[in-house]
């Protein structure tokens, strides 16, 4: 799970300060991912940065408020997994690493 951060810091210390850098992380070790993150005292603005969606961590017991502080928009990312199209459509991106077009 090292190698993805170090990956993602290069691509971030390249980009615009508010650029989202998704980071390319396999599905099998996405949340010990963000927990290394979380350790490492990262805070949640820079996990927004990296593309972690609002659902992975509401899962890991983080409230809807702190998301919100840390720059998270209602109505933008994964925040809900009742909607199936939702779901579909982030576990297609937590597989894939890339965006589902939602015109598609």
């Amino acid at each position: 799970v090292f190698t993805p951060l170090v990956d993602w810091l290069r691509h971030f210390r390249d980009s615009s300060r508010e650029q989202v850098i998704p980071a390319v992380v396999e599905k099998q070790h996405r949340t010990a991912w963000i927990r290394m993150m979380l350790a490492l005292s990262f805070e949640l603005c820079y996990l927004r940065l990296a593309g972690i969606e609002p659902i992975e961590l509401l899962n890991l017991g983080y409230s809807e408020e702190v998301l919100l502080d840390a720059g998270y928009e209602k109505g933008r990312g994964r925040w809900d997994m009742n909607n199936l199209s939702d779901w579909a459509s982030w576990l297609v991106t937590m597989v894939t690493g890339k965006p589902v077009n939602a015109s598609s």
